[in-house]
């Protein structure tokens, strides 16, 4: 888990890209892992790509899932949106009030029941303050742009049609942005491919 996510503690500096950076670096070093396949969904797909742009020997392949070129509009208010939420109401509200931006709708049908569950578990998981201090350094993350023009490993950029937060657009911008990355759309699905 990134800094403030799950069980590992926010630390005492500010969450932005290039401390997710050094502490991914850090962690590879740490296991004797010269050069690996880096994966990331949402977030961690924003982290790995800056990591693939300025780490480029540690990278042999990389998969973007559930990412974009940029931050829209839309993107910036749901997302500061859930930051309001988590300060005012907590971790089991700001859970609820995500699910309409990151689930498709296919999958709230098909599990309705268990959504209580997946909220619970995520309340279980994490934290107030992680979780601020990543939401409010996510809001900080630049442009996508150079970081992809820089990126040398092969790409694969996944994205879904169902998707608020990714545009189609934005998803064919950071894929074309990618020297000789591939994409692939996933319909009828929203955000969280991964869970999907």
């Amino acid at each position: 888990d990134a800094r403030g996510q799950g069980r590992s503690p926010v630390g005492p500096e500010p969450l932005g890209l290039h401390r997710h950076i050094l502490d991914l670096r850090a962690l590879l070093d740490h296991l004797g892992i010269q050069g690996a396949h880096v994966a990331g969904f949402s977030f961690g797909a924003r982290l790995a790509l800056a990591f693939a742009a300025r780490c480029p020997e540690r990278v042999e392949r990389l998969v973007l899932t559930s990412a974009g070129m940029g931050q829209s509009a839309l993107r910036q208010t749901i997302v500061r949106s859930w930051l309001e939420v988590l300060r005012r109401g907590g971790l089991e509200a700001m859970a609820w009030a995500a699910l309409p931006a990151i689930l498709g709708e296919d999958f709230l049908e098909e599990h309705s029941g268990q959504l209580p569950a997946i909220i619970r578990a995520s309340a279980q998981r994490n934290s107030v303050d992680g979780l601020t201090a990543l939401l409010e350094g996510y809001l900080t993350f630049d442009s996508a742009s150079e970081d992809a023009s820089r990126v040398r490993a092969p790409t694969q950029v996944i994205t879904a049609d169902c998707d608020p937060l990714v545009t189609l657009t934005s998803a064919f911008a950071l894929t074309s942005a990618v020297p000789g990355a591939q994409h692939s759309l996933i319909r009828g699905c929203g955000h969280t491919i991964p869970i999907e």
